[in-house]
C-alpha cells in the first residue's frame, strides 16, 4: 500500500490551495487539514502559518480595495509608478555615492553593500539596495492591474498630494504583499515559521545549517560583486591597448537632444575613459568563460538572435539609462504628479531601434526581437528585473532604471537562455570541462600542486564502475568531486531545489568516494606511473563543487561544499583579510593567513580547510540577528515583525583592526 503524502506534501504539490493561490478558502484549508488525521510538527506549522498569512494578505487586498482610484488615463498611471521607482533609485544611488569613503572589509569591499539609511517606520535602518530590490519586484502587481483593465473615472477629484500619497501607499502595499508572499513561500519550502507571542508575531527562519549557509552566501555574493567592481578598475588600467581601444570605440548613446520638439538620441563614443563603464564591469562578472559557446548559439524561440547580441543591446540601453538618471530632477522632493513623470521620460520605439541599429549593427528584426524580450508584458509572472522596458503604447516606451542599470546580469542571461529555447543540459557539460581546465592551469602555477593528477570520467575497478566528475590526487590524498552547475536560486522554491541538488550531490559523491576506498589497491594501479599514492594510508576525501556561491562553506551530510574561489585559495596557499581598497582599485591587506608552509602541511590540512574554510569560520562567528518591524494595517492587529540574520563585520573589525 502506498504511503499517504503529508499535508505539507499536498500543499507543496498544489493539491491543496494555499494563501497566495487563487481560490484559496480558509474553511477548505481547515477541512483539508482535519481530514489528514494525525499530523506531523511540520504539517501543524504549515497549517497555522497558512492561516496567519491568509489574514495578512486579505488585509492588504482590503486596504487596496479601500483606496480611491486615481483619475488618470492608464498610460499616465503606468508612468507615475515607473517614476516612483526611478526616483527611489536616484535617491538610493545618491546616498551610496556619498558613503563610498569606507572601503575596508573582511574579504574585500563588502561594507559598502551594508550601507543603510534611517528611513523606516520608527527610525529603524533600511538598506537602500534592499529597498530597490523589493520595490522593483513588487511593482509588477499594480502594473499588471493597469495592463489588464483600467476604467477612467472622471468624477473623482484628487489633489496632487493625495495622488502621490495613494501611489506611494499602493506601491508600499504591493511591496508588503510581495514580502509576505515570499515569507509564506519560505515557510512552505524552507522551514520558516510564525512565532506568535502575546504582543507581537515574529516571522523567523529555522536554525538549520542550510539557512546558515544562505546567510553566509548572501554576504559573500555582495562582497564578491563589490570586489569585482573595484578590481575592474585595475583590469581596465592593465587592459591591452587593442582591447581597451575596442571598448572605448564601442558606440553607445551619448546624449538626448531636441529638434523641433522631437527627441534625438545621439550616438557616439564614451569620452570618460579613466574608469570602465558599468556595462564593462557587468560584462566581466556575467560572461563566464564556460558559457562562450552558448553565448553565440542562436536562440531558436527568438528568431536567431543570440545571448551576446542581447548583451550588446542591453549595454547600449544602459548608456541611455545613465543619461536618463543624470537628466532626472536633482531636487528629489515630489509634491506634483507632473514632477514624478519627469523620472519616466518617453521614447519612441522607432528612435530606439534606429539608435540600436547604429550602435550594434544588428538587423532590424533582431533588434525588434531583443526589445520584445526585454519588454514587460503585463503579467505578474513577468520579472521586471529581466524586462526593464515598460510599454506605454504600441509605439512608445519608458524604462525601469534599476532593472536596466543594476540587474543580476547572470540571472538575466539564464532567463534569456530559458525563454530563448536553448537546451540547458549542455551547460553542465561545459562547466565541468571549464572547471577541469581551470584547475589544471591554476595548479601549474603553484609551488606544491604543479605535479598533482587531475582527471575525470568513467572509472572501472574490478566488476564495478563509477562516473566521477573530478579526481584530484597529490601525495597520498585523493579528492573525489561531484560538480554541479545550477541556476541562480532567486525564489524560495528555487532555493529549496538548489539545496536538494547539493544534498543529492553529497550522497552521490559519498558513494563514489566509498567505491574508491573499497577498491583502493585497484585505484592505485590506475595511476601507478605517477609519483603519488605510494604510502600505506591513502586519504579519500569526498567533495561537492558548485558553480554558484550559494551553500558554500557549510558541509552537507558531512561532505564539504566549495566553489572555485575557495578551492583556488587553497592552491594559492593564503588569503587576505581586512583589505583596504583605494579609489583606483589598489588593494592593501592588513592581515594575510597562510594555510601551509610545506607539501606535507598542504596535504594534511586540506580536508579541514575544505570542511571549514577560514573565511566562513570567521563569518559564522559574527552572524547577528535583528528584529525588523512590519507595518500594522489595522488597529487591533498585533505588531508583525521578522527576524533578519546578517554578517556583522564590525564585530570582527573591532577585534582585529589596528
Amino acid at each position: 500500500m502506498p504511503i499517504q503524502s503529508s499535508f505539507t506534501d499536498k500543499v507543496r504539490q498544489s493539491k491543496i490551495k494555499h494563501p497566495t493561490q487563487r481560490g484559496f478558502s480558509e474553511q477548505k484549508w481547515r477541512e483539508d487539514y482535519q481530514n489528514f488525521g494525525e499530523q506531523s510538527v511540520s504539517d501543524e506549522t504549515i497549517y497555522f502559518s497558512g492561516l496567519w498569512f491568509d489574514k495578512k494578505l486579505n488585509g492588504i487586498r482590503q486596504k487596496l480595495n479601500d483606496l480611491k482610484n486615481i483619475p488618470f488615463e492608464k498610460e499616465i498611471l503606468i508612468r507615475l509608478y515607473v517614476g516612483l521607482i526611478n526616483r527611489e533609485y536616484n535617491v538610493s544611488i545618491e546616498h551610496i555615492d556619498k558613503n563610498k569613503k569606507s572601503k575596508t572589509s573582511i574579504n574585500l569591499a563588502g561594507e559598502l553593500i551594508e550601507k543603510k539609511i534611517p528611513i523606516g517606520p520608527g527610525g529603524y535602518e533600511i538598506n537602500p539596495v534592499s529597498v530597490i530590490e523589493t520595490i522593483v519586484s513588487a511593482i509588477r502587481y499594480p502594473l499588471a492591474d493597469l495592463f489588464n483593465g483600467h476604467i477612467l473615472d472622471n468624477s473623482i477629484q484628487l489633489s496632487d498630494l493625495e495622488i502621490i500619497e495613494i501611489l506611494r501607499y499602493k506601491a508600499n502595499l504591493a511591496s508588503l504583499y510581495d514580502m509576505y508572499s515570499e515569507f509564506w513561500s519560505d515557510c512552505l519550502w524552507n522551514e520558516w515559521y510564525v512565532d506568535e507571542k502575546d504582543t507581537y508575531d515574529n516571522i523567523r527562519p529555522p536554525a538549520t545549517s542550510e539557512y546558515l549557509s544562505q546567510v553566509l552566501s548572501r554576504h559573500r555574493i555582495g562582497t564578491l560583486l563589490m570586489e569585482m567592481t573595484f578590481r575592474s578598475m585595475d583590469i581596465w588600467k592593465k587592459l591591452p591597448p587593442l582591447l581597451k581601444s575596442k571598448e572605448i570605440d564601442r558606440l553607445i548613446i551619448t546624449n538626448i537632444t531636441r529638434k523641433k520638439g522631437k527627441k534625438i538620441l545621439k550616438v557616439g563614443r564614451n569620452k570618460d575613459t579613466k574608469y570602465p563603464d558599468h556595462a564593462f564591469v557587468a560584462g566581466l562578472y556575467a560572461e563566464e568563460i564556460y558559457w562562450n559557446e552558448i553565448l553565440i548559439e542562436p536562440l531558436p524561440k527568438l528568431n536567431g538572435i543570440n545571448i551576446r547580441e542581447l548583451i550588446s543591446i542591453h549595454r547600449v540601453l544602459q548608456s541611455l539609462g545613465k543619461i536618463i538618471a543624470s537628466n532626472s530632477p536633482k531636487d528629489t522632493s515630489v509634491k506634483k504628479s507632473n514632477k514624478l513623470l519627469q523620472y519616466s521620460p518617453l521614447f519612441s520605439k522607432l528612435d530606439l531601434i534606429a539608435a540600436l541599429k547604429k550602435t550594434t549593427g544588428l538587423s532590424i528584426q533582431k533588434i525588434n526581437n531583443a526589445i520584445n524580450t526585454l519588454t514587460f508584458s503585463g503579467s505578474v509572472r513577468d520579472d521586471i528585473w529581466h524586462k526593464p522596458i515598460i510599454p506605454i503604447s504600441d509605439s512608445v516606451v519608458t524604462f525601469v532604471l534599476p532593472a536596466l542599470m543594476v540587474p543580476n546580469l547572470i540571472r538575466s542571461i539564464e532567463y534569456w537562455m530559458k525563454t530563448g529555447g536553448i537546451d540547458l543540459s549542455v551547460r553542465g557539460f561545459m562547466y565541468e570541462k571549464y572547471f577541469i581546465e581551470e584547475v589544471s592551469k591554476h595548479c601549474k602555477n603553484t609551488q606544491y600542486f604543479q605535479n598533482a593528477i587531475i582527471d575525470s570520467g568513467k572509472v572501472v575497478l574490478g566488476n564495478q564502475s563509477e562516473e566521477i566528475d573530478f579526481i584530484f590526487i597529490f601525495g597520498d590524498t585523493v579528492v573525489i568531486g561531484e560538480i554541479k552547475c545550477s541556476f541562480y536560486p532567486a525564489t524560495a522554491l528555487e532555493t529549496y531545489k538548489y539545496y536538494e541538488i547539493l544534498d543529492g550531490a553529497s550522497s552521490q559523491v559519498e558513494r563514489k568516494a566509498d567505491f574508491v576506498k573499497t577498491n583502493i589497491n585497484e585505484f592505485r594501479k590506475r595511476y601507478i606511473k605517477y609519483e603519488h599514492l605510494s604510502g600505506s594510508n591513502i586519504n579519500v576525501i569526498p567533495l561537492v563543487l558548485t558553480n554558484l556561491h550559494h551553500g558554500v562553506g557549510v558541509p552537507v551530510r558531512g561532505v564539504p561544499v566549495v566553489d572555485m574561489y575557495i578551492l583556488f585559495n587553497y592552491f594559492t596557499g593564503k588569503q587576505d583579510f581586512l583589505v583596504e581598497i583605494s579609489d583606483d582599485g589598489f588593494c592593501k591587506p592588513n592581515i594575510t593567513k597562510k594555510f601551509y608552509s610545506s607539501f606535507a602541511e598542504a596535504e594534511s590540512n586540506i580536508f579541514n580547510y575544505l570542511k571549514s574554510p577560514p573565511l566562513f569560520s570567521i563569518l559564522s562567528k559574527i552572524i547577528d540577528s535583528e528584529t525588523m518591524p512590519l507595518p500594522i494595517l489595522f488597529e487591533d492587529e498585533k505588531q508583525p515583525v521578522y527576524t533578519r540574520f546578517y554578517v556583522n563585520e564590525k564585530k570582527w573589525l573591532k577585534t582585529h583592526k589596528g
